[in-house]
């Protein structure tokens, strides 16, 4: 469980006075993973007069058909039911001295890499994370919340990450 970590964050925190980023990684395709996220973010409020930096990079290789092949079904639709619940409560729940950056990270494998054989494929596959992702971080337009998406690696994703 990530709470395991703070006790350790803070002390971190607390004994490096420049220390200001950090990085987690997941799919949200975890119950409650947005609670998880926001309550890791929220960590940062004890700490007022400094600055922090967190990215999060976000695992979700494309649509259900790419993305449950290689990670499970249905996690697709628990990484997108988070990913909402997340962008609802973040106008509320974002400590205004955290510029959180979402880093979007799709993993193609030989077997998924089949989907995109043609322009209108990668068209679509794009929009998947411009629909879903990019275009809900951006309509809120929030000074100290960026989303970025890279371009997909190839590897084998699994469950975990």
């Amino acid at each position: 469980d990530i709470e395991r970590f703070f006790p350790l964050l803070h002390e971190l925190i607390e004994e490096y006075p420049f220390l200001s980023e950090f990085f987690t990684s997941t799919n949200f395709s975890y119950s409650n993973w947005d609670n998880k996220i926001l309550n890791y973010l929220n960590q940062f409020n004890k700490y007022k007069n400094r600055k922090f930096i967190f990215t999060l990079q976000l695992s979700c290789d494309g649509p259900h058909h790419i993305n449950d092949l290689c990670r499970g079904n249905g996690t697709t639709e628990r990484c997108l039911n988070n990913f909402n619940n997340f962008v609802n409560r973040i106008e509320n729940e974002l400590p205004p001295n955290v510029d959180l950056n979402i880093v979007l990270k799709p993993t193609l494998s030989i077997e998924t890499l089949q989907f995109l054989k043609t322009k209108d494929d990668i068209i679509k596959y794009y929009q998947f994370f411009e629909e879903n992702f990019i275009h809900k971080i951006k309509v809120l337009g929030y000074q100290n919340l960026t989303m970025d998406v890279t371009i997909p690696n190839l590897a084998v994703p699994i469950l975990a990450t």
